[in-house]
C-alpha cells in the first residue's frame, strides 16, 4: 500500500505563527516635535503678531518740538480654525469571542490600537498639506504647513500680506535643479526677516532628503557635476557616508529628516516625497482641545465598537521665521 504523503493528509492544522508582523512603522516627526499650546475656546481663534518700527537716520535739529509723531501700527490679528479628527473602530462578537486571530490576543483592542495610529498620522498629513482653513456647513479644517508657508493670500483668513512667508523663503523650481545654495539662500532671507540666527528643523520628503544627501558626493560646476566626495566630519575606516543631516551656514542650522507626510494628498493617499519645511518649533503651537482618546459605544449585540477622536488645530505664530521647498 502506498504511504501516506503530505499532499494526501486531511485535517492538517494551519502553521501560524504567534507574532503579528506590521509592515508599516511611519512616525510623525512633526506633531512629536511641536509644543502643545492653549486649549483653543472656539472653533475660530486669532493671536496678535506685531514688528518693530524701521530705524531712521535722519537728524534732529536743534530747538526743533516733536510735531510729527511715528507711525508704529504693525500690529496685525493671525487667525486658524480647529478640527476634528475620528476613527471608528467596531469588530462583530464571533470575531471578538470565538475566533482567535494568529498574534492578536484580542481583535477589538487591535482595532483600537490601529485607530489611534490612524488619528494621529490623519493630524500629521492634515499639518504637513496643502489644506487650507476652512467651514462648509459645521465642518472646520485647519490650515497646513503648506498653505501657511506661502507668499499669496490664502482664501480663508488670509494671513496679512506684512506677514506672509515671502517668495525668497520658498524653493518653487526644479527638485533636480535643487542646489546646497538654494537652502542657504532661504536661510538668509528668513534672517533678512527676522533678524536672528535660525536653528530649523526640517521634515523632508524622501525624494527631496536623497537629493540633498547627494551634497556629499557632488560639486556643481560650470556644465552640470564634477564627481568629487567631500568629508566634512571624521570618516570610520571602511564606512561610506553619503548622507546630510545637518546644514550649517552662515545665518544658522538646519537640522534634517525624512518624512512620509509632507504635502500628503488626500485622494491618492500619498505625500508629496520633494516637500520639505524649514521649522522654526519654537514658534509652532498645536492647539489642542481633545487628545486623541478612545470612548466605547452602546453595545448592541453586534459586537464591541467605539470612537477614537480629537480636536486639534495648527498655529504658526509667525511665517516669516519659517521656508519651505517647494520642488517640481
Amino acid at each position: 500500500m502506498p504511504a501516506i504523503s503530505e499532499a494526501r493528509q486531511v485535517g492538517k492544522r494551519e502553521d501560524l505563527g504567534d507574532m503579528l508582523v506590521v509592515a508599516d512603522a511611519k512616525d510623525t516627526p512633526v506633531t512629536s516635535m511641536i509644543a502643545k499650546g492653549t486649549k483653543p475656546t472656539n472653533a475660530l481663534f486669532g493671536w496678535p503678531v506685531d514688528d518693530e518700527a524701521k530705524p531712521d537716520t535722519d537728524g534732529v535739529a536743534d530747538g526743533d518740538p516733536a510735531s510729527d509723531f511715528d507711525d508704529l501700527s504693525n500690529r496685525a490679528i493671525l487667525q486658524g480654525r480647529i478640527q476634528k479628527f475620528r476613527s471608528n473602530p467596531a469588530v462583530s462578537e464571533l470575531a471578538e469571542d470565538v475566533s482567535t486571530p494568529a498574534g492578536i490576543a484580542s481583535e477589538f483592542a487591535r482595532a483600537k490600537a490601529k485607530s489611534i495610529t490612524k488619528v494621529k498620522r490623519s493630524i500629521e498629513a492634515r499639518f504637513c498639506s496643502d489644506g487650507d482653513s476652512g467651514k462648509v456647513g459645521t465642518t472646520n479644517t485647519t490650515r497646513g504647513l503648506g498653505k501657511w508657508l506661502q507668499s499669496t493670500a490664502q482664501s480663508d483668513l488670509p494671513v496679512d500680506a506684512a506677514y506672509r512667508t515671502p517668495a525668497g523663503a520658498i524653493y518653487s523650481s526644479t527638485l533636480a535643479g535643487l542646489l546646497e545654495s538654494d537652502l542657504l539662500a532661504i536661510m538668509q532671507n528668513i534672517f533678512n526677516n527676522t533678524g536672528k540666527k535660525g536653528s530649523w528643523d526640517c521634515p523632508f520628503g524622501t525624494a527631496l532628503k536623497a537629493l540633498v544627501s547627494t551634497f556629499s558626493v557632488h560639486d556643481p560646476n560650470v556644465s552640470n557635476t564634477t564627481i568629487v566626495r567631500r568629508f566634512n566630519a571624521p570618516q570610520s575606516d571602511y564606512e561610506l557616508d553619503t548622507k546630510v543631516d545637518i546644514i550649517n551656514g552662515d545665518f544658522g542650522t538646519l537640522r534634517l529628516f525624512p518624512t512620509l507626510f509632507n504635502g500628503w494628498n488626500n485622494t491618492t493617499k500619498a505625500p508629496d516625497s520633494k516637500r520639505g519645511y524649514i521649522l522654526d518649533m519654537s514658534d509652532l503651537k498645536m492647539r489642542v482641545n481633545k487628545a486623541p482618546g478612545f470612548k466605547p459605544l452602546p453595545d448592541d449585540d453586534s459586537g464591541p465598537r467605539g470612537v477614537v477622536s480629537a480636536i486639534v488645530a495648527l498655529q504658526v505664530g509667525n511665517p516669516l521665521k519659517h521656508g519651505a521647498v517647494k520642488a517640481t
